[in-house]
């Protein structure tokens, strides 16, 4: 004998073969952990039939073993890399969950930013208008507020693109890092 069934395996081939000799029924695909006589480990799938004469009397087996240890290596690499897959995707879950959170935190920073500095700078805006818009002002007073005017204008524009990430944009673009 070249090889036998691993005793792993031995009490499941031992029970199929007894009934095929007991039943007169065979086999299909039974698979299997297999030695060869070097004691090297390789995977069998055996199919069966009994053989009968004309008369239907048991006369032995017709016995077929193929060799599947390339395609059981191939089945547990598969599962290695669905886990592998699975802990990726995993992952990637949280990184998302992440990202959403991130997201949301930016997106309350900045309706609240907006409201703290955004408001107050156009209420300065608003106020020098008014100023502005008085008749007992000298002609350097009126040019000092149109300075402040200019000004306030310019930070509302700096907060505004801040706040829309301009800067950030930019900076990205240019390959700075922060």
């Amino acid at each position: 004998m070249r090889w036998w069934v691993h005793e792993d395996d031995t009490p499941r081939a031992k029970e199929f073969f007894e009934r095929t000799l007991r039943e007169g029924v065979g086999g299909k695909n039974f698979e299997y952990k297999a030695v060869r006589k070097n004691g090297e480990l390789w995977y069998a799938s055996s199919s069966w039939e009994p053989l009968k004469d004309e008369k239907g009397v048991f006369k032995g087996v017709v016995f077929q073993t193929i060799d599947i240890t390339y395609r059981k290596r191939a089945e547990e690499d598969l599962k290695q890399t669905a886990l592998l897959l699975q802990e990726h995707v995993e992952k990637l879950e949280e990184a998302k969950r992440l990202v959403e959170e991130a997201c949301s935190l930016r997106e309350h920073f900045l309706k609240e930013t907006s409201h703290r500095i955004i408001t107050p700078v156009a209420i300065i805006g608003g106020c020098a208008q008014l100023l502005l818009d008085s008749r007992n002002l000298d002609e350097d007073q009126k040019k000092k507020i149109r300075i402040m005017q200019a000004r306030n204008a310019e930070v509302q524009k700096l907060v505004r693109d801040a706040l829309a990430g301009k800067y950030l944009e930019e900076e990205a673009e240019e390959g700075g890092g922060g």
